[in-house]
C-alpha cells in the first residue's frame, strides 16, 4: 500500500465564517543539491503551483531568503491572465520551470512539479493541483476527526520511489526500479 501522510487544517480566526488553511512543508532541491525546507499553502483553486521568483533565486545580500532552485536560465517567460480570490484580474509576466520536490517524512519519494515563478506573488509558495502534483499524489479533505478538529488534508503518494544511490543489492534495483525489459544490474562492488 502506498504511504499516506495527514496534515492539520489550520484555522483563521477572527473571521466569520472561519476560513481553513492547508499547509504542508516540502524540501526542494537547490542548484547544490542540498534539499530546503518550505512551507506551501495548498490552493485547490489553484492550476498550477506558484512561488516568488526572488525566492527561488540566488541568496545575495539584497536576498537573504532566495533558495537558489535549479532552474532554467533563461527562464522562458510569457504573460498570464492572474486572477485573484477577490476577483481581480491581471496581466502578469511569468517565468515557468519545475520544482524538485519531496516530503521530509518520505525522502525517497521525489517529484518534479511544474511552477510558475512569479515577481507579483507573495512569499508564501502556493502548491497547485495541476503541473503534474495529482499525477504523483491525491490530495484529500476531510472534516472532523479524532486528533483534527478543524479537519485534516491528507497525501497519498501515488508514484513509486526514487532510488538512492548507490544501491547495495542489485536484486533490490531488478525488482523495484527497474523499468521492464531492462537487463539486470551487475552487482556492485566497492572501493578498494
Amino acid at each position: 500500500m502506498p504511504p499516506a501522510l495527514t496534515y492539520p487544517l489550520r484555522p483563521v480566526r477572527g473571521q466569520s465564517p472561519v476560513p481553513l488553511i492547508a499547509a504542508v512543508v516540502i524540501e526542494l532541491r537547490t542548484a547544490e543539491g542540498k534539499w530546503e525546507p518550505l512551507q506551501f499553502r495548498v490552493d485547490s483553486g489553484a492550476s498550477v503551483s506558484s512561488m516568488n521568483l526572488s525566492l527561488a533565486g540566488p541568496k545575495t545580500p539584497t536576498n537573504p531568503a532566495g533558495l537558489n532552485l535549479r532552474l532554467p536560465d533563461p527562464m522562458p517567460v510569457r504573460t498570464l491572465t492572474k486572477t485573484y480570490a477577490d476577483g481581480r484580474q491581471a496581466e502578469v509576466p511569468i517565468h515557468s520551470g519545475v520544482l524538485t520536490a519531496r516530503f521530509p517524512t518520505l525522502p525517497s519519494f521525489i517529484f518534479e512539479w511544474d511552477c510558475f515563478f512569479d515577481e507579483t506573488a507573495p512569499k508564501t509558495p502556493l502548491l497547485g493541483l495541476g503541473g503534474r502534483v495529482l499525477n504523483s499524489v491525491h490530495i484529500t479533505f476531510q472534516g472532523r476527526s479524532t486528533g483534527f478538529p478543524d479537519g485534516a488534508m491528507l497525501f497519498d503518494i501515488r508514484s513509486s520511489p526514487v532510488p538512492l544511490f548507490p544501491l547495495s543489492d542489485p536484486l533490490v534495483w531488478e525488482t523495484h526500479y527497474a523499468p521492464a525489459g531492462w537487463p539486470p544490474m551487475a552487482p556492485l562492488t566497492s572501493p578498494q
